[in-house]
């Protein structure tokens, strides 16, 4: 090897720390971007809160704040289903107080009329009363009222809940998508509740009126097919009872151009079906 090469080797080992050489030594930290593991999947903000409405039988105090940030933050509609479905009826009827506070509050954004909370409280409500009324209890009529309102507020809160459905119905200055919710909101409550005392408050209302305008108002008759299975389905109850005022509206109406729409709606409504 060459000299000037076995002295270059020499210098070079001759500078390189030893491994056991004593000196100070720097710590090592490790980056903060490493530190927490990622979650396996990533759950929208609002689906805590579901979880939190809808598992905890502990959590008994649940701020205003929570509230405002639910009706504010854009619904999950099939992962509340999802968490409603896994609740049974024995936790649900645990979890009552919870179930009374978001119709109440649901109640209150309607009354309140400001977006998007309004829409949002629509569409929480629809999907809890979807899964909520079809769910299998052991005294059904007095196990639903509990659960949804309370035997002793359900008069005071379907009379709120109605009244604030039935208006957002009638408004012509809301949104027509906003008006249609609340429709899809009424059909779930009804459907669900066909063989409960719940149905009541919806017949004893009269919603007759505010379908049958918002009916004439819509551009596509597609659209009527909601509003027209909501008065359907009011008018089927008890239908075998001496007074239903949606049989007797329905008797009596009159009105050609909304009967053409209807019947449009109707023909357009069966060629998909």
């Amino acid at each position: 090897m060459p000299e000037w090469r076995d002295n270059r080797l020499s210098f070079v080992a001759s500078i390189k720390p030893s491994p056991n050489a004593d000196g100070p030594k720097m710590p090592m930290h490790s980056s903060p971007l490493t530190q927490q593991a990622r979650p396996d999947v990533f759950e929208p903000k609002v689906v805590g809160l579901y979880r939190r409405l809808f598992t905890d039988v502990h959590d008994d105090d649940i701020p205003a704040g929570f509230w405002a940030e639910l009706f504010l933050l854009r619904p999950d509609q099939p992962r509340l289903r999802d968490v409603l479905g896994h609740a049974d009826p024995g936790l649900l009827l645990q979890l009552q107080h919870h179930s009374h506070q978001l119709l109440i509050q649901s109640i209150a954004a309607l009354k309140l009329g400001q977006a998007p909370a309004d829409e949002h409280a629509l569409d929480t409500l629809t999907v809890f009363f979807a899964v909520v009324l079809a769910k299998r209890y052991s005294n059904p009529s007095s196990d639903i009222i509990e659960v949804v309102a309370g035997l002793n507020n359900v008069d005071a809160i379907f009379s709120e809940l109605v009244a604030s459905l039935d208006n957002v119905i009638r408004k012509d200055d809301r949104d027509v998508a906003l008006r249609l919710k609340a429709v899809r909101t009424a059909i779930s409550v009804v459907s669900g509740g066909y063989q409960t005392a719940l149905v009541s408050y919806f017949v004893n209302r009269d919603f007759f009126p505010a379908i049958m305008r918002l009916v004439q108002q819509l551009e596509d008759p597609l659209q009527a097919s909601d509003p027209l299975l909501l008065a359907g389905l009011l008018a089927n109850h008890g239908k075998f009872e001496a007074h239903n005022p949606y049989r007797i509206r329905f008797a009596d109406f009159v009105n050609d151009e909304v009967m053409g729409k209807v019947a449009e709606s109707m023909g357009q409504t069966c060629s998909l079906l």
